[in-house]
């Protein structure tokens, strides 16, 4: 009588040395393809650690980069404000100067016209006082007048006198 449990396991026996075999058989048989996909393998892990190495480092650059504009952005924000403020100060100096040239110019023509005043209230009075000396100058050329008429009425009435005297 057969032993099921015999046959099953000297097939299972055979059926591990064939396919023990047939593995060794395979294995000699692609060991060159299969050393040479592990050396590839191997190749493209290292390939794999740099490209990460050298993603690492273009990230760290990005990010320095990045850092750098935002510094510069920074830096043109702090120069955009600084120029706003030095237009609102320079804005505001015009101003002040414009302020102060018109308070000097005002006090200028207050000046002036002061000066003028006085200039005039002096002329006024020149012209008053010549024209008070005119006024005496003509009472006094009247009176002379006066004098010269009398005086020449003398000299008439003298002149008279004195022909009559001839006369006689």
């Amino acid at each position: 009588e057969i032993d099921i449990e015999e046959v099953r396991s000297a097939h299972q026996k055979r059926l591990q040395e064939k396919t023990a075999l047939y593995e060794k058989k395979c294995m000699e048989e692609f060991r060159p393809q299969i050393s040479q996909a592990e050396t590839e393998l191997k190749s493209i892990q290292k390939q794999i650690v740099e490209a990460r190495k050298e993603m690492k480092i273009a990230t760290e650059k990005l990010t320095e980069s990045r850092d750098e504009q935002e510094r510069i952005n920074q830096s043109v924000l702090r120069g955009d404000e600084k120029i706003e403020q030095a237009r609102v100060n320079a804005d505001k100096a015009v101003a002040e100067i414009q302020k102060h040239e018109n308070e000097r110019i005002e006090g200028l023509r207050r000046e002036s016209e002061g000066k003028i005043q006085m200039v005039k209230i002096e002329a006024e009075n020149k012209i008053k006082s010549i024209l008070d000396q005119v006024t005496e100058h003509e009472k006094e050329l009247e009176a002379c007048n006066k004098s010269l008429k009398s005086c020449k009425q003398d000299v008439d009435e003298h002149g008279k006198i004195l022909k009559d005297l001839e006369e006689r």
